[in-house]
This record gives C-alpha cells, structure tokens and sequence, in this order.
C-alpha cells in the first residue's frame, strides 16, 4: 500500500471527488478527511495497513492525514480518535467531511486548515 505525500493530496481529492460525482452523486455518498498530529510519521505504514483498501494514508510534515471513503463523521471520530492514541496520544485531531462541509477539493482542505488552526491554536500544514 502506498503512503502518499502533502503534495499528491488535492490531486487526489479532486479525482476522488469527481468520480463521486459522477459516479455516486445520487446515493449520499459521502467520505471523511482526518489529520493526525504527530511527529511520528513511521506510524503511517501502521495505520494504512490497519485500513480498508479503499482510504488513503498521506504523511506530512506536521502529522498523517487519512482519507476514509463511506465513512460518516461518527465512525471516522472514533477511529481516528484510536490512531491518535496509538500514535502518541497527543490527541489532536481533526476530521471534515465530503459533503456536509464542503463538495470540492479545496474548500475541504481549506476547511481541514481553519478547522485544525481554530481547535488547536496550530498550523495544519
């Protein structure tokens, strides 16, 4: 499984977003985007393989973003809520998602960023 970098994540997003569209766009579709703070990014080859198939791990700077495709935010708390304990237990997180707060690509990002910074006085990226 491919650990994916910052830089592939809008790339990524917009084709997986149109392709919801276009393919989903009347079943309620919908996919959570989480961040994990942490300084230990060695753990993402861990979580990716904890996994589904279908989400993808992206490892950056600051921390893991994971994107969980089918996932309500409910489910997507909980899990990423495990993750975060079991990389560190920092527990600074934050989850958006497609499409209850935003439908395209940058906006979800956008929307990660200022979500993260206000929760947590901090830079996502």
């Amino acid at each position: 499984m491919k650990i994916y970098t910052k830089e592939d994540i809008n790339n990524v997003l917009v084709f997986f977003i149109s392709n919801i569209k276009r393919y989903f766009r009347n079943d309620g579709f919908e996919f959570c985007l989480a961040f994990i703070k942490t300084k230990n990014i060695s753990c993402a080859a861990s979580i990716k393989n904890a996994l589904r198939n279908t989400d993808l791990v992206f490892a950056t700077k600051n921390g893991i973003v994971i994107l969980l495709s089918g996932t309500p935010y409910e489910h997507a708390y909980a899990l990423i809520n495990d993750f975060s304990e079991f990389v560190d237990g920092d527990n600074k997180i934050c989850i958006v998602n497609f499409p209850l707060d935003s439908d395209n690509a940058q906006d979800l990002l956008e929307h990660l960023e200022a979500k993260f910074s206000v929760n947590h006085k901090e830079e996502l990226f």
